[in-house]
C-alpha cells in the first residue's frame, strides 16, 4: 500500500532507515569483549572511515584531543585488528603500511551483551564527556535533558522507540560519503525515582 499522509510517509522512511540498519549491522560477539574495555577502541575504528585516516598514534591521540596517548591508540589499531573489526589491505608498494578498513559498517552491542562491559563502556564514556563539555562550543554539540513523568508500564515502549530513534539515525548516516569527523550520540532512560 502507498503511505497516503505526511505523517505516514514519515513513518515508512523511518522505518526504512531502521531497517537498513539491521541489515548492516555487526553485532558483537563475546570472544571480541575486550574491544569494550576501553571507550576509544569503538571510536577509533570509525576512524578509518574518514578520508584523511593515518595510522599513527599520533595522529589518532591528536584526533582524540590528547584524551589517550600515542601508545594506547597504537595497541587499540593492534586490538581492532587482531579482534577482526579492522583489516589491513597490503601496501601498493615496499614499506608502505597499506590501508584500514572497517569490516563492517555497523557495530552493535546487540541486546544479549555483557551488561558489566556494556556499563563500563558507558561510564567511561560519560567520564570523557565530562571533559569534553567545558571546552566545546555551542556549535559542536547538542545538549538535552528532559524531565519526564511517565507511568512505569510505559517504560519498555520508551525503550523500543528510544532504540528505533538509534537505528534510524545510523541508517540515515550508513552511506555517508564524505565524513569528516566522528562523533558520539549518546541517548540515557534512566529512572531518578522509585
Amino acid at each position: 500500500s502507498v503511505a497516503k499522509t505526511a505523517d505516514q510517509q514519515q513513518d515508512a522512511s523511518r522505518a526504512l532507515l531502521r531497517a537498513v540498519n539491521r541489515l548492516v549491522a555487526k553485532e558483537i560477539p563475546l570472544a571480541q569483549s575486550e574491544v569494550l574495555a576501553q571507550w576509544y577502541h569503538l571510536v577509533i575504528r570509525e576512524f578509518v572511515f574518514l578520508p584523511d585516516f593515518e595510522p599513527s598514534g599520533a595522529w589518532i591521540a591528536a584526533k582524540l584531543r590528547g584524551l589517550i596517548t600515542p601508545r594506547q591508540a597504537e595497541e587499540s589499531l593492534a586490538l581492532l585488528v587482531r579482534a577482526g573489526f579492522l583489516v589491513c589491505d597490503p601496501g601498493e608498494r615496499p614499506g608502505h603500511t597499506g590501508r584500514y578498513r572497517a569490516v563492517d559498517p555497523v557495530v552493535d552491542t546487540g541486546n544479549a551483551y555483557d551488561q558489566v562491559r556494556i556499563i563500563n563502556a558507558h561510564t567511561q564514556t560519560l567520564g570523557v564527556w565530562q571533559k569534553l563539555l567545558q571546552n566545546l562550543h555551542s556549535e559542536e554539540r547538542e545538549l538535552g535533558l528532559t524531565h519526564i513523568p511517565i507511568n512505569s508500564d510505559k517504560i519498555p515502549e520508551f525503550k523500543r522507540r528510544i532504540r528505533a530513534f538509534q537505528e534510524e539515525i545510523i541508517g540515515w548516516l550508513q552511506d555517508e560519503k564524505n565524513p569528516d569527523r566522528v562523533v558520539q550520540l549518546g541517548v540515557y532512560l534512566v529512572p531518578v525515582s522509585r
